[in-house]
């Protein structure tokens, strides 16, 4: 852990004995928490005042993770890759039980929580090759555990999926491979924008002086367009190329290059 405005380590969470594979972050009881998964078959999870690892679940090389709400209990999704598609665990960080949800991943697939009309769902979408009914993203209610849509006309592999609201409707961004960064509508389930082209490895949410933007990690640069009208408002041009972007709580882009976490403030 890094402090954004010195750049000095504050601290390490340190057990994991494999690469660390996905990580994020919630609040338990008050406290913030990391969640990360590793390759040593484990998810933990990390109280962020005093970096002790405060509780643990097996899991077989899981390769997706995502942190939310279910019945007012701060929950993390998690799942294991295998052949086609498999279900999805969920974790209650508080009771530390342990459900599975037919809500089904592909392999090496992303993944992430909303809430939407008071519904908490996930939504998941594949990573590599299509199946024979093409690329797609598929909605998931995490109450009764059911599909409810499925996001079609996908041509693009997608590589990340963040959910926010573009100031009117509950969307999904899908970062492609090809594509730019699409905006889905939530509850229509149809395509709203399509923002640039080409390769966007991550994409996230955020606010600029109050106007809801997309933050796109492109090829050799970091993208922010308005999502009221899909309009490019900054293009920032990097020497490296990024793979992982995050807003942080002051407004810095923490931006994930290779070896490298650059940090930019405006």
């Amino acid at each position: 852990m890094w402090d954004l405005t010195s750049g000095r380590e504050l601290r390490r969470l340190e057990g994991h004995t494999h690469w660390v594979a996905r990580m994020a972050c919630t609040t338990v009881a008050g406290s913030p928490v990391a969640v990360t998964s590793g390759h040593d078959d484990t998810v933990r999870v990390w109280d962020l005042a005093s970096g002790s690892e405060t509780g643990r679940a097996e899991a077989k090389h899981p390769t997706f993770l995502a942190c939310g709400h279910l019945g007012g209990e701060p929950v993390a999704l998690f799942g294991a890759p295998g052949s086609g598609r498999g279900p999805t665990s969920v974790w209650y960080l508080e009771s530390r039980d342990i459900s599975t949800t037919p809500a089904a991943v592909q392999q090496l697939g992303s993944l992430t929580w909303a809430l939407v009309d008071g519904r908490p769902l996930a939504v998941s979408a594949q990573n590599g090759w299509p199946d024979e009914e093409g690329w797609s993203v598929d909605v998931w209610d995490l109450t009764d555990h059911g599909r409810v849509g499925t996001l079609t006309g996908l041509t693009d592999q997608v590589n990340a999926l963040a959910c926010g609201t573009d100031g009117q409707n509950a969307v999904v961004l899908a970062a492609t491979a090809r594509s730019g960064v699409q905006v889905w509508d939530l509850r229509a389930r149809k395509q709203l924008l399509r923002l640039g082209n080409g390769w966007v490895s991550d994409v996230e949410f955020g606010l600029l002086d109050g106007v809801p933007v997309a933050v796109g990690a492109c090829r050799f640069a970091l993208c922010v367009w308005e999502l009221s009208r899909g309009s490019l408002l900054h293009e920032i041009r990097m020497p490296v190329d990024p793979r992982a972007v995050a807003l942080a709580p002051g407004g810095e882009l923490v931006v994930g290059a290779g070896y490298e976490v650059v940090v930019l403030e405006r």
